[in-house]
């Protein structure tokens, strides 16, 4: 081959060598990006997944809270009910007993509907088991 042509096949072999590094450089990269994408999207579903298990919870939470103030008034609301009964009775102990064993049992057995009524509310079976999954 005459030197020329042989210089002009030399010029071409480096180019193509050179672009084969490029090439091999990228595929590298892109196996690296690539792995990376994964564990972004491995991290985007775990956030996902807490993000939900976490507003479960916060509404199971607010429910209690819930219950608890409902507790707090009922209780509040028997005691005026024992001292407006005491003052209609005048202190008399027959009327005072009666009455307010009625108002107790009354006050009981609803207090134990509502509690479970809301319970039964604030913690359906699917958050019981996410919960328990986590612990």
């Amino acid at each position: 081959m005459p030197p020329l042509v042989e210089s002009e096949v030399q010029r071409l072999d480096d180019r193509l060598r050179d672009a084969q590094g490029a090439m091999q450089a990228n595929m590298g990269i892109l196996v690296e990006r690539d792995a990376q994408l994964g564990a972004l999207h491995n991290k985007s579903v775990s956030v996902q997944e807490n993000t939900a298990l976490f507003s479960k919870q916060a509404k199971r939470i607010k429910w209690q809270q819930r219950i608890h103030n409902f507790k707090m008034l009922a209780a509040v609301i028997f005691v005026l009910l024992v001292l407006c009964v005491f003052v209609a009775t005048k202190g008399s102990l027959v009327n005072l007993i009666g009455s307010e064993f009625l108002l107790f049992a009354a006050a009981f057995g609803l207090y134990h509907l509502v509690d479970k009524l809301l319970l039964r509310q604030s913690a359906p079976a699917e958050e019981t088991e996410d919960v328990a999954a986590i612990e």
